[in-house]
């Protein structure tokens, strides 16, 4: 299961961790899998390319990375958001595969 924990405080998301693997299907053809890459590629890349934002991105292992933004704001947080979504989305069609949470940091 791919666990989505975000990262939440009074001024907004700060950040997320992905873990594990779907076990939807084989390795090459896993369809959450690579929908959730799809969406962490291109959520990374628009906060920290396009923004220009100050941000961590840390790859801990196969399957596992964390995002943080160092000084969040309104439109990070909007991008955050619009990622859990999308992930949320993805749990309603295939909730054996995917957990999202948001822990207040």
């Amino acid at each position: 299961m791919i666990c989505a924990e975000f990262f939440k405080s009074n001024q907004g998301y700060s950040g997320f961790r992905i873990s594990g693997h779907s076990g939807y299907s084989e390795a090459g053809s896993d369809i959450v899998c690579a929908a959730v890459s799809s969406a962490t590629n291109m959520t990374v890349n628009l906060v920290s390319e396009i923004f220009g934002m100050e941000s961590d991105f840390e790859i801990m292992g196969e399957g596992n990375l964390s995002f943080s933004i160092k000084n969040p704001c309104e439109n990070s947080n909007k991008v955050i958001e619009a990622f859990k979504m999308q992930l949320e989305i993805i749990f309603d069609e295939y909730p054996d595969f995917i957990k999202v949470s948001v822990t207040e940091v």
